[in-house]
């Protein structure tokens, strides 16, 4: 398992750079020529490992002094370290001595990007798609510079573009349909990905996007195709199993559900990976309310990985829906002893403070979640509605609003925030929100709502 590193490599690479790791990291000075020193600097670079590569570039300089290639590279190691004027600087006096050359054009895209100077690094990734060269590559930094200029359309332009060629690699798939879908453009997206399902038929990742646009969509059993045929692609394409299920689980074959993460675990060698989706079982017998099932399966987890944090604290919640709120608190409590700031902890420990009444400890575990990286729309949501249903009404509205900036005329935010306004009186407020608000969530959120005579005519219509 020590070289799986190297498994994206060809033999070569895997040894030349453990010659040097063998050789040159332990103090010896064997020769390389320039042209291996350079396989071995682009291996480091491509894997961000910044102490080696700073080695190695030091080694091929002393060996190669006057060699631009060598040179450029170090442009790349200052980029790396965020010394990106520096990098600037360099790159630019070396563009002075081989004006024709387009990887110093790619190298100062990368770095214009990364210091946020977005029209310039744009005008150089232009000149480096002149030679033709990784075209797939160099389209895709185009669109991300666009999208980090907020430019989608620019950007999907650009994403079709690398798309449209044979090197473009996995991330691109990803950050295309990401692109698409906060553009409120999936639809297109699922003509490209089933395009490049034609065209690049082995293509996983191809399949598992268009799986999720199908999925989005409401395509549930083209979806479905689609994630079998990744599948059969790739039996370890670990997120597929999980879109996979809830796919089934949202048309009602639990069983399919079920099996298809029971496959997951029997197919996937790496142990971390297996845990997680014996998580996920045990999460989909949970929703189906099997609580003793779900409990087994976090059992089987615990046995294997005993501070697996998301087991821990799931047992928590199941425990709560047996009635046993003394063991449910010993789980949150161990849960949040071993990691106190995990998303899922975070969560369900809120939850079950929720559950038994603990409601200022509850509302402080929601806060610290919010603040997190790993927070979620459904994690806002919840907290919404966790704070309207405790009275908190002002920061109910403050959530509701600040989210409704986020995902302007979303139903779940715009009921709860009408609902908050109605309970305040500012019913003038509350019928501002009534076109974009879900009425028949409003009659269970708010059955008062419906009685008011100047709410009462919108429901009847209803």
């Amino acid at each position: 398992m020590s070289n799986d590193r190297f498994k994206d490599y060809d033999s070569e690479v895997k040894q030349l750079v453990l010659r040097f790791e063998q050789t040159v990291l332990n103090g010896q000075q064997p020769f390389f020529d320039v042209d291996q020193l350079e396989i071995i600097i682009d291996y480091y670079l491509e894997n961000g490992n910044i102490p080696p590569l700073s080695k190695a570039i030091a080694y091929a300089e002393r060996l190669y002094p006057d060699s631009n290639a060598i040179r450029r590279r170090r442009a790349q190691l200052l980029v790396a370290r965020q010394q990106y004027d520096d990098a600037i600087d360099m790159l630019n006096t070396l563009k002075q001595l081989e004006p024709d050359n387009t990887d110093i054009d790619y190298a100062l895209g990368v770095a214009y990007g990364a210091s946020d100077r977005h029209h310039e690094a744009i005008a150089c990734f232009l000149r480096a798609a002149a030679d033709g060269w990784e075209l797939g590559r160099v389209y895709a930094n185009i669109a991300e510079e666009y999208y980090r200029m907020a430019n989608d359309d620019r950007a999907i332009l650009y994403y079709n573009k690398a798309l449209s060629t044979d090197t473009f690699d996995a991330a691109t798939v990803a950050d295309f349909y990401d692109t698409c879908r906060g553009a409120g453009k999936t639809d297109s997206a699922m003509g490209t990905l089933r395009s490049l399902t034609e065209r690049q038929p082995y293509c996983k990742e191809a399949w598992f996007f268009l799986g999720l646009a199908c999925a989005s969509m409401g395509q549930y059993e083209q979806a479905i195709e689609a994630f079998e045929l990744a599948l059969t692609i790739d039996r370890t394409y670990t997120e597929v199993y999980v879109e996979l299920s809830y796919v089934h689980e949202e048309l009602g074959h639990f069983t399919e559900a079920a099996d298809t993460l029971k496959h997951a675990i029997d197919d996937l060698d790496d142990p971390e990976a297996r845990q997680n989706h014996m998580c996920m079982l045990a999460n989909l017998y949970a929703r189906h309310n099997n609580l003793a099932v779900a409990v087994s399966y976090y059992r089987r987890v615990l046995e294997q990985n005993p501070n697996n944090v998301d087991a821990i604290s799931s047992l928590g919640l199941c425990y709560i829906d047996l009635g046993d709120r003394s063991a449910a608190e010993q789980y949150i409590e161990r849960a949040l002893a071993i990691d106190p700031h995990a998303t899922v902890v975070l969560y369900n420990a809120a939850v079950v403070c929720d559950l038994t009444g603990q409601i200022d400890r509850a509302r402080e575990l929601y806060n610290e979640l919010l603040e997190s990286a790993e927070c979620t729309e459904q994690h806002g949501q919840v907290y919404v509605e966790f704070l309207y249903r405790n009275d908190f009404l002002d920061e109910a509205i403050s959530r509701a609003t600040e989210m409704l900036s986020v995902y302007p005329h979303d139903s779940f935010y715009s009921t709860f925030l009408m609902a908050a306004y109605f309970r305040q009186n500012r019913y003038n407020n509350a019928l501002s929100l009534i076109d974009d608000a879900d009425l028949n969530m409003a009659r269970q959120v708010c059955p008062e709502m419906t009685e008011h005579p100047l709410f009462a005519s919108f429901f009847e219509e209803e």
